[in-house]
């Protein structure tokens, strides 16, 4: 069956996976691009629906498929498998810490950035290497990072080609370290835009790293998102506004294999995609409850498939969806 919808044309499908029917929703304004955009389910647990609530952070395990969801509410790690069943939790104990980000390396460990409950001004936060169970195996503390780093608290790890990448959003201070936590090299973004702290606010909101090491990341308060190559040069893409391609309050950015970009807007309640020469694509979802609608959506990340994760606010959750490259 099909509707019309002010942005182009709707359509609704239904797909059989394992015992239970899922419904689809194709949110097309053009097919043009050659990409189309299903809406599966939310994330859930035996239970039903998960109700994560504002500030979930995702990461996922290239490899396996799964997912990992940080609750800033409830403290903790939850993991899922690619049908967006919940497997497992860890970190709820305080022995970890406050967790604030995740990633996955290439041989599955799962790296933790954590600040300890009793930090000190010496070791405010440790990265630590977990099995596939979340047991810590070891910690490193970072080493090497330049005089201008002295007040580096980074809030987000990232992993790529064998390297592992610490973020302080608040600053756009990034550094890369070997897996020992000897820092290799580091990039202060705002120095290299040339962006003056004291009359602009720097601080960004999402920030992801793909296969090249390109960085991309977003400002709210710019109306824009950013990529930077690993050489240092940075372009934007996007303007403010309220319509299509247009940017309300720019959030949480991921980047596929095939080099489309996506972006959150929180204030618009759609994600944006742009392809890789920086060009506005399409958009889909609306602030709504019902099928494909989002509220408020923060962070999201894609696998290797396209199966694309969206967290939420309003204890909406973390909803699924699955591109379609034609």
């Amino acid at each position: 069956m099909g509707m019309k919808s002010k942005n182009g044309y709707s359509k609704f499908k239904y797909a059989l996976f394992g015992a239970a029917f899922f419904p689809f929703i194709f949110c097309g304004q053009t097919v043009a691009y050659g990409l189309t955009v299903y809406s599966l389910y939310k994330l859930a647990n035996f239970s039903g629906g998960i109700p994560f609530s504002y500030g979930a952070q995702l990461a996922i395990d290239e490899h396996t498929g799964d997912l990992y969801v940080i609750d800033d509410t409830h403290g903790g790690v939850s993991i899922f498998n690619k049908h967006g069943m919940e497997t497992y939790q860890f970190g709820h104990a305080s022995n970890l810490g406050q967790i604030v980000s995740l990633a996955v390396d290439k041989d599955g460990n799962i790296l933790i950035l954590s600040y300890p409950v009793s930090r000190t001004a010496a070791d405010p936060y440790y990265i630590g290497f977990c099995d596939f169970r979340g047991k810590l195996e070891r910690k490193i503390k970072i080493t090497g990072l330049p005089r201008d780093f002295s007040g580096f608290l980074p809030d987000k790890i990232l992993t790529c080609d064998g390297h592992i990448y610490l973020i302080d959003i608040s600053t756009l201070l990034v550094a890369q370290v070997d897996e020992k936590g000897v820092c290799l090299k580091t990039w202060d973004i705002s120095r290299l835009a040339g962006w003056n702290p004291a009359t602009m606010q720097i601080s960004a909101f999402g920030f992801t790293i793909d296969e090249k090491g390109n960085m991309y990341f977003t400002i709210p308060t710019s109306f824009k998102a950013f990529k930077m190559t690993p050489a240092g040069k940075i372009s934007s893409f996007g303007q403010g506004g309220d319509g299509p391609g247009k940017f309300g309050v720019a959030s949480g950015i991921a980047v596929d294999k095939k080099g489309y970009i996506y972006v959150t807007d929180k204030l618009r309640c759609a994600v944006l995609i742009f392809d890789k020469n920086l060009t506005f694509v399409r958009e889909f979802g609306y602030r709504g409850y019902g099928m494909g609608g989002l509220i408020v959506p923060t962070d999201l990340v894609i696998d290797r498939e396209g199966t694309l994760y969206v967290a939420q606010g309003g204890n909406r959750g973390v909803d699924v969806f699955k591109m379609g490259y034609d």
